[in-house]
């Protein structure tokens, strides 16, 4: 996901769903949030399932022998044991995710939908625009926004949930 730049994973997704849309015959997936959320699924992917990853080898053998001994079914073993000790795993993956997403630019900027922005597309606008003071409050905001998910994440790692 990282070693590949996002401007390749969105001229990527363009030329698959430019093919998909014309074998359909008309014009459905190029430009949608779908393509958007294929693309930020395949640049990021990396980044959620390390932390579940590492939070799956945290849980101990023992463990996963007694519930699959004990449990009634698969959902309970999962509700009741691999949850409650992946939960702190699951947000900061989520949180990890969050934070790339909320400042990602290049794939945005090609698959976004019409009158779709986000923050860093305000910000991109707004600065080459060169409106220097309309751009400090979307930059501030996407700070605030990175920062407080920072926060969680840190105390999240701090506590162990």
């Amino acid at each position: 996901g990282y070693a590949i730049p996002a401007a390749v994973f969105g001229v990527a997704i363009l030329l698959f769903f430019g093919t998909l849309d014309a074998v359909i015959g008309y014009y459905q997936f190029g430009g949608s949030f779908f393509a958007l959320l294929v693309a930020y699924t395949l640049r990021f992917y990396p980044a959620s399932v390390t932390s579940v990853e590492s939070g799956f080898s945290k849980i101990d053998s023992t463990l996963d022998d007694a519930s699959k001994l004990f449990a009634k079914s698969e959902v309970s073993s999962i509700k009741n044991v691999y949850f409650p000790q992946m939960k702190s795993f699951l947000l900061s993956g989520f949180l990890i995710v969050f934070i790339d997403i909320s400042k990602e630019l290049p794939a945005t900027l090609m698959l976004r939908p019409f009158n779709f922005d986000t923050l860093a597309l305000r910000v991109y606008e707004l600065s080459s625009n060169e409106q220097l003071s309309a751009v400090a409050a979307p930059s501030l905001a996407l700070i605030a926004i990175s920062f407080v998910a920072l926060v969680i994440m840190g105390r999240v790692v701090k506590k162990g949930y």
